[in-house]
């Protein structure tokens, strides 16, 4: 009898054991385990966010754009150089983040400004004329409308009354076209599925005189 008495309440110690472990895996708040005492488990397909923002090769590189998941996107922190930058944390040209803008623009390099310095591109002169209203810009030359589409959500991030999209005839459009139908991502925003890549319009630059 007391051989069971025994076995019966190591039983019920390890299943007690067992459940307070599960619940301060899945549950810890039920504990009371401080937040700063709770492990943070990093998933090997989608970097943590600050290794995304501060990549350290993002600030070596002599490149003015830098690879990414998703979209083309401009180094980050460059310094107002050749006509070109300041650039922010993020990489767009703005001399800081702000908490909350009226404005946003969206664009390429003709919102972006290139060789024009920060206060005389387009989105520069509009802020240079609000009242009381700040302005953000999140333009990278080479963009186009899918990374106007996809930059949009995180643009209502800064709780703006009006967002600004300038989309440029000259080359967005071809733009377009590349990524939508190069990456499975944009899928849903091809015209017509049965094309392919290679049948991209083929652009002759300079324009030949007969094009005038």
């Amino acid at each position: 009898m007391r051989k069971e008495w025994f076995f019966a309440a190591a039983v019920a110690l390890a299943t007690l054991v067992a459940a307070l472990g599960a619940v301060q895996w899945l549950a810890p708040q039920l504990l009371g385990v401080p937040a700063d005492l709770q492990l943070v488990q990093v998933s090997r397909e989608v970097p943590p966010f600050f290794d995304g923002v501060f990549r350290d090769e993002d600030y070596e590189s002599d490149e003015f754009l830098v690879a990414d998941t998703y979209i083309i996107r401009a180094r980050p922190l460059l310094s107002d150089q050749g006509g070109l930058g300041p650039h922010d944390i993020l990489g767009f040209r703005n001399r800081e983040i702000p908490h909350s803008a009226s404005i946003i623009t969206i664009g390429d390099s003709q919102t972006y400004g290139n060789n024009a310095v920060i206060d005389e591109t387009w989105p520069g002169r509009v802020a240079s004329i609000l009242a009381n209203r700040r302005l953000y810009s999140m333009a990278v030359g080479g963009w186009g409308a899918v990374e106007y589409l996809e930059i949009f959500d995180k643009a209502l991030r800064f709780s703006p009354r009006l967002v600004v999209v300038a989309f440029y005839t000259g080359n967005d459009p071809l733009e377009s076209f590349r990524r939508a139908y190069a990456r499975e991502r944009w899928a849903s925003l091809r015209p017509a599925p049965s094309l392919q890549l290679s049948q991209m319009p083929p652009v002759t630059y300079p324009p030949p005189e007969s094009e005038f």
